[in-house]
């Protein structure tokens, strides 16, 4: 893959690192195109004559995109970068990244033999078609490089919070101070990523600066294991499976869930996870960086975990935020649409998709974690039981900006933080405040009074919450189609149905006759509603459907 850097377009009042329309144009009609014409000549013909033509011939039926891949030959890649600035011309501040992607594995080696690890670079080397000699003298490469552990017992293994200190420090040879420094939760360059809702199982990733790179000239690194491999999907933001808030209310996360569910039950059975340490050196340090690492560093830096507790672990929560939210589902909507109802809609949401990637913590799934997540003191607090990222009162979190802004070009917000109590999990497991569920609780929800604000409720449904409580209760007019279902192609007479008045008298009749009387209307009998503000819409149970409808409708016009 080549991606091409135009340090000349830059500007201040510029909002976005990617190229115009027009940009892309002249770029492909002035420069590559007349560059692939010069190198190739008769192939050329099969390339699109224009920009737009390239376009017409990308967008699927569908509105999609799917750019086609030309080739070209290795004796002309060199000279292709050259070509495009000499037709150009005023380009010559091009700057070219070269990335080899998807070899992962196409070399291996013993981890503690040096002549092993320079055999291995070599011949990746060669079957890439790239020379060491010209590389080393010509640019700057880096490569990435990793040591992979497994268990003799087909355990699956996974690095320990706290052990990143030493793993950067043994493995990537800094100082220890200087590995303590970088692994701290308040360094803006460390970032972990929490396996399995375990706060002490974590991986890491960690950006090195220029003055703490070791005798490796390290840039990058992070430890992972490989069960993300099983749910792994990387889509916009997301880099795993994920569901959303408004799946959950349009009854869309039924066959998701229980397909996560199997994934994890047949991953106990035969997937057990393997431990990874990675970093990126430039490449005449390839051959040299992780090598004759002491087994007992690495294993005192792991955990290992049978597969049937690793992945039941996962199976189990993945089976109880299902029931949950099937719960919800069949409360009537407008018990299903109180705010301290959605918010643990939200949570759960957070939840099943933090089971198997990074959780996120942007500021509106901060606002979401302080409101849901159990609390502790902040002063004298353990960093390590922290939800997110924390600093001292007054001070600018540098790391704590606002990314969920849906307009571009907008400053990012920049916040301080001055609470007394955080949200954390303190009990080894990343657990909820108390629901309110049971038969006072028509639908299970939160205290009331706990809400998202309207930026961030807006955030994780995708509208306000005046259009998600008519969406919602619009929905339960005409109950949907069983999935399962088989329509009757054949005509059915229809049937004699009663005059509705009459038949509910004769019901009634029946009823008192047998010395019963009807239930009252389902409503929250929870003691926090009583105290609770109005902040938490509860929509009255004596109000007919139409009339909620209608209210609705003028509330909007």
């Amino acid at each position: 893959m080549a991606r091409v850097l135009i340090p000349e377009l830059y500007c201040e009042d510029r909002k976005c690192s990617t190229l115009t329309q027009d940009e892309q144009r002249q770029f492909y009609e002035k420069g590559l195109l007349p560059a692939v014409a010069n190198l190739q000549g008769d192939a050329v013909a099969e390339w699109p004559p224009d920009y737009n033509c390239e376009m017409f011939h990308a967008r699927g039926h569908n509105g999609q995109l799917a750019f086609q891949s030309k080739t070209i030959p290795a004796w002309n890649v060199k000279r292709l970068g050259q070509t495009i600035r000499q037709s150009l011309q005023s380009r010559e501040g091009l700057v070219f990244l070269l990335q080899i992607r998807g070899v992962k594995h196409s070399t291996t080696h013993n981890a503690d033999n040096y002549g092993d690890a320079y055999t291995a670079l070599h011949e990746f080397l060669q079957e890439s078609q790239l020379v060491y000699d010209e590389m080393v003298n010509e640019g700057a490469w880096y490569i990435d490089v990793a040591i992979e552990i497994s268990s003799a017992i087909k355990n699956c293994l996974a690095w320990r919070t706290g052990s990143h200190r030493t793993l950067v420090h043994q493995a990537c040879g800094l100082e220890e101070h200087t590995a303590i420094r970088m692994t701290r939760v308040s360094s803006s360059q460390y970032m972990r990523d929490m396996a399995s809702h375990l706060p002490g199982v974590s991986g890491c990733r960690i950006k090195f600066g220029s003055q703490a790179r070791g005798p490796y000239e390290i840039r990058y690194c992070q430890a992972y294991t490989t069960d993300k491999s099983l749910t792994a999907w990387p889509e916009g933001f997301h880099h795993a499976k994920y569901i959303t808030c408004r799946d959950a209310l349009s009854g869309k996360v039924d066959k998701f869930l229980e397909n996560l569910y199997n994934v994890y039950v047949q991953g106990s059975y035969t997937s057990y996870a393997l431990a990874r340490f990675e970093v990126r050196v430039p490449l005449e340090c390839a051959d040299a960086v992780l090598i004759d690492i002491e087994p007992e560093i690495i294993r005192g830096c792991l955990v290992s975990i049978p597969k049937d507790v690793w992945w039941g672990l996962r199976a189990c929560r993945t089976l109880g935020l299902k029931y949950l939210l099937e719960w919800q589902a069949a409360a009537e909507p407008k018990f299903r649409v109180q705010k301290s109802s959605l918010l643990l809609t939200a949570a759960a949401v957070w939840l099943i998709n933090s089971l198997h990637a990074t959780p996120d913590t942007g500021a509106s799934s901060k606002e979401l974690m302080d409101l849901v997540l159990p609390h502790v003191e902040t002063q004298g607090a353990d960093p390590d039981i922290l939800a997110y990222k924390k600093t001292g009162d007054g001070e600018s979190d540098a790391d704590d900006i606002d990314t969920d802004s849906d307009e571009e070009g907008v400053p990012r917000v920049r916040r301080r933080r001055t609470a007394e109590t955080s949200a954390a999990w303190p009990y080894g497991l990343v657990f909820l405040v108390p629901i309110r569920m049971g038969d006072q609780y028509p639908c299970p929800r939160f205290s009331s009074g706990h809400i998202l604000s309207d930026k961030r409720f807006k955030y994780f449904f995708g509208a306000d919450f005046d259009d998600v409580a008519t969406q919602c209760l619009s929905s339960s007019v005409v109950a949907s189609k069983h999935p399962s279902r088989v329509a009757n192609k054949r005509q059915s007479t229809v049937p004699y149905v009663r005059d509705r008045e009459e038949e509910y008298a004769q019901d009634f009749e029946s009823i008192a006759r047998l010395g019963l009387e009807m239930p009252p209307p389902a409503r929250d009998g929870g003691s926090d509603n009583e105290m609770s503000d109005d902040d938490d819409d509860v929509y009255d149970s004596d109000e007919d459907l139409p009339a909620i409808l209608t209210r609705r409708h003028r509330q909007g016009s």
